[in-house]
């Protein structure tokens, strides 16, 4: 169960995350990036999503291994020692913040349509 409260059905966030959610599930994330007009190849926005899952496995890493006094900075400068668990971690993290990327550009281009007076989606 969530700890946070539900989101309304009809808000941007949750079309978004129906709409590109159906869209990926059926054509793939290219197809995907280039459906919502993101101008990245699917390469690009793998690197960038890997980037963050890196950077979020080195702040959980500072929790867990280091303590909590250590800098961010310091961490991600240095080589994460990929264990079976780290990696199914980072390819997870990966694919979440594909979504959350999807997701957020849809939802700020449906914001958009509302705005302007058009119909969202």
């Amino acid at each position: 169960m969530s700890v946070f409260p539900r989101i309304d059905p009809d808000h941007p966030l949750t079309q978004a995350a129906r709409e590109t959610n159906a869209y990926a599930e059926e054509h793939g994330m290219p197809e995907t990036l280039d459906w919502l007009g993101m101008n990245v190849d699917a390469g690009e926005a793998a690197y960038l999503a890997e980037q963050r899952a890196l950077r979020a496995i080195a702040a959980a890493s500072i929790g867990m291994n280091m303590g909590h006094d250590r800098q961010l900075d310091d961490v991600t400068a240095q080589a994460i020692t990929e264990t079976p668990l780290w990696r199914d971690m980072r390819m997870l993290l990966v694919a979440c913040y594909l979504d959350g990327m999807t997701i957020g550009w849809k939802a700020h281009e449906i914001t958009e349509a509302v705005r302007r007076g058009g119909t969202p989606g």
